[in-house]
């Protein structure tokens, strides 16, 4: 993708948030940009000086390369931090058309995005929305959104944090992401308390405070699983290696499978080298 009037001999490879839509299979693309240096800084710049909308020419090649097939596997479990939503929310919507099309074995779905602000969630509303509302029935989905930045002091109720928390294990943080960075480890997790300020509930999506705890998450799904297991994960690299830590573990270890545990298949989106 360039932008010929921004940077001229500039290409960047941003991932499209959404699917083909509607008889014409043309509507809208969806990108989730995070400005950081240079060209990005440019590109929000020039947004602002146009009141935060304008018509920039843009070049478009691709797509490169084909993320693996997951329609076999019976639970599919997608993680993202920050922009790396676009990847998961993609992958999200197709496997729900495919499931719905008969196209796919998939009977649990586990999607996860961990973001700094319940505002956040305003960038892909209507995309959440037509996943819910698409589902067929008879798949158990599980949307969980994490607000990572600190809540105001109103506390959490005692049941909630009860019933809501998470352990920790002490991941640390990175900012070397790029485009995808989010200062990223895995603390008690509770009941949303935020104001919500900027953002309108979606039904279906449970919000709640801190970063998800991927090892309980992934032995809850994988242990309970009744088929082979796909786990797609985008975002800062902390997340990644937290999530590859948890796949190593006794429960989605090879001697685990030889006792009759599902099979578990990583795929990651990352741009580093």
């Amino acid at each position: 993708m360039a932008f010929p009037t921004l940077g001229p001999i500039e290409s960047h490879p941003f991932t499209i948030a959404n699917i083909p839509e509607g008889e014409q299979k043309v509507k809208e693309i969806i990108w989730i940009i995070r400005a950081r240096g240079g060209f990005t800084k440019r590109l929000k710049e020039h947004i602002l000086e146009k009141n935060g909308a304008c018509k920039v020419p843009v070049f478009l090649d691709g797509p490169y390369g084909a993320p693996p097939d997951i329609t076999p596997f019976d639970t599919c479990i997608f993680f993202a931090g920050g922009s790396g939503v676009t990847y998961t929310m993609a992958r999200f919507r197709e496997l729900l058309n495919d499931a719905t099309a008969g196209r796919a074995c998939v009977r649990r779905i586990v999607w996860v995005w961990a973001v700094r602000h319940p505002s956040h969630i305003n960038w892909l509303s209507s995309e959440l929305v037509k996943a819910l509302t698409s589902a067929p029935t008879g798949i158990e989905l599980s949307c969980i959104v994490y607000i990572t930045s600190s809540p105001p002091s109103t506390p959490v109720s005692e049941s909630a944090a009860q019933t809501l928390a998470y352990g920790k294990s002490g991941i640390p943080k990175s900012s070397q992401d790029l485009e995808k960075d989010v200062e990223y480890d895995e603390k008690q997790s509770t009941a949303a308390s935020h104001s919500n300020e900027g953002y309108t509930p979606i039904k279906g999506v449970e919000l709640l405070s801190g970063r998800p705890d991927v090892r309980k998450i992934l032995e809850e799904s994988i242990t309970t699983s009744d088929g082979p297991v796909s786990v797609d994960v985008s975002g800062p690299t902390p997340l990644v290696s937290s999530i590859r830590s948890a796949l190593s573990s006794d429960f989605a270890s090879p001697m685990a499978v030889l006792r009759g545990a599902p099979t578990v298949q990583l795929n990651v989106e990352d741009f580093t080298m």
